[in-house]
């Protein structure tokens, strides 16, 4: 049949070890059946979307889009809200046959679909014979005995904890965000920062001083990464800033950065003076310089 396809299906927030398992095989069973693969993929995660809540997302949904594009032909996003009120069967026979041809499924073993998450993939099976496509369960990875789940990165990244997050995501957590203008007290400190409007819907790392990497115009750039109130300066926003070891730089307003985030150096702090701020703050650029020692360089950006 024209158009026939090797499907998969789901949001593929933070496109971790888990969901780089499924796209692997959805790219051997294309180049199997030399048919093109399509990966539906939906902008939010359904339950933020039925709930109404703050999606916490591990990545901006146009980057996203660009790393699923790497295991597959073609990427095909859509709204939740588009598809929720479809049946099982309805899904099945609208969009996996009549939008999207598939030949084949390639789907999570713990995959949901339809409305009220009714369907699975027994239902998904339970169709092959009358439309004559093939399904393929692909089971969780675990890492170090944990199945990898976008959750659980969620999670992790809550709480600060980077090491362990990287480790399930198969990269560093990372950030987007574009440099705004501040009120220059990292300068007066002697340790300017690039203010960052990172998007609401991304979820944010626990409150502390990160080590970091920052892809800049052309290349790599170590530093630190704040995120906090700064209480010490009597702050009540959540900030998020940038301050690099290199050479200070001014050319950076307006810019789009990519952060990827090493590991946590501290939590937050309140200081009694901006002295004791400043002591602190050359004590985290001393630490973070040492710890740098411990990590090879970033072989890519993943929103090349």
């Amino acid at each position: 049949m024209k158009g026939e396809t090797v499907l998969t299906i789901g949001t593929f927030d933070g496109v971790h070890r888990g969901h780089r398992a499924i796209l692997e095989r959805v790219r051997e069973c294309a180049e199997a059946l030399r048919i093109p693969s399509v990966a539906y993929t939906f902008e939010l995660p359904p339950r933020a979307a039925i709930e109404g809540r703050n999606p916490r997302l591990l990545l901006p949904p146009q980057i996203r889009y660009r790393l699923i594009g790497r295991y597959v032909d073609r990427v095909v996003p859509t709204s939740f809200s588009d598809v929720r009120s479809l049946s099982p069967e309805r899904f099945i026979a609208e969009v996996i046959v009549g939008e999207l041809a598939a030949k084949a499924i390639v789907v999570g073993e713990r995959f949901k679909f339809g409305r009220g998450r009714e369907g699975d993939i027994e239902a998904l099976r339970a169709g092959a014979s009358r439309y004559g496509y093939t399904v393929e369960g692909v089971p969780p990875v675990t890492v170090r005995g944990e199945v990898v789940s976008s959750t659980l990165i969620r999670d992790l990244v809550t709480e600060g904890r980077i090491g362990e997050a990287s480790r399930l995501l198969g990269r560093f957590p990372a950030l987007f965000g574009k440099v705004i203008r501040g009120d220059r007290i990292g300068e007066m400190l002697g340790y300017p920062t690039a203010n960052l409007r990172i998007p609401p819907e991304i979820l944010l790392p626990a409150s502390g001083v990160y080590l970091a990497r920052a892809f800049i115009l052309e290349g790599w750039e170590d530093g630190l990464l704040y995120i906090g109130t700064r209480p010490s300066v009597g702050g009540k926003e959540l900030r998020c800033e940038l301050h690099l070891f290199g050479e200070v730089r001014s050319d950076l307003y307006g810019l789009d950065l990519e952060i990827h985030i090493l590991e946590r150096l501290r939590e937050d702090m309140t200081f009694p003076s901006l002295d004791h701020l400043r002591v602190q703050i050359g004590r985290d650029v001393e630490r973070g310089r040492a710890r740098l020692r411990d990590y090879p360089p970033i072989p890519e950006r993943i929103g090349g």
